[in-house]
């Protein structure tokens, strides 16, 4: 079977996520990803161009991971502890960051 992921800012990125970990990808599955831009998983919401606008939404409600909600959060305390997850509304470039660094590693899955 084929899958075709047209468009690769972070809703495509949450569809691949979510196929990852529903374990529905195999061998027999072929993912294509059909998008113009230079910079995965970001889009142009999130991409480095907006970094004064800020998320509509709590780090808690932003993950990519359907099994793990406060992925995001995680992520944004290791990387950048001077926010703080439970009030703190940030930079969508950030954002960006964590959908980038998320999502490359299973573009490399053969």
């Amino acid at each position: 079977m084929k899958i075709a992921i047209v468009g690769f800012g972070v809703s495509g990125a949450a569809l691949l996520m979510a196929l990852n970990t529903s374990k529905k990808l195999d061998n027999d599955i072929t993912v294509d990803i059909f998008d113009p831009n230079d910079e995965v998983a970001v889009g142009q919401a999130y991409g480095k161009d907006s970094s004064h606008l800020l998320l509509n939404a709590f780090t808690s409600a932003m993950s990519l991971n359907p099994t793990d909600q406060f992925e995001f959060s995680n992520w944004l305390t290791k990387h950048y502890p001077t926010y703080d997850v439970t009030v703190d509304l940030v930079p969508r470039t950030i954002f960006g960051e964590y959908a980038k660094e998320t999502i490359s590693p299973l573009l490399k899955l053969d």
